[in-house]
């Protein structure tokens, strides 16, 4: 659950859970009341994380090629 209260690296990582259930959730889940609801459950926190470590890998590599062209030009 979002609060307002969270930092910024808190946030980011329920966010893309959140999308997760967007994308690949059908129905109400939120009482885990059957397996197919845990399921759920489990492959949007998979969703998530992957697509979170995704971006942030693709986030450091970009900030990794700026510090070498830096490195580079100096």
């Amino acid at each position: 659950m979002l609060n307002i209260n969270m930092i910024e690296n808190e946030l980011v990582p329920i966010l893309y859970e959140e999308i997760g259930h967007y994308k690949t959730t059908v129905g109400n889940i939120s009482k885990y009341s059957t397996t197919a609801d845990r399921q759920q459950e489990h492959w949007t926190r998979v969703w998530g994380i992957t697509h979170f470590i995704s971006s942030f890998r693709k986030k450091r590599l970009k900030d990794l090629k700026n510090a070498n062209m830096i490195m580079i030009t100096r």
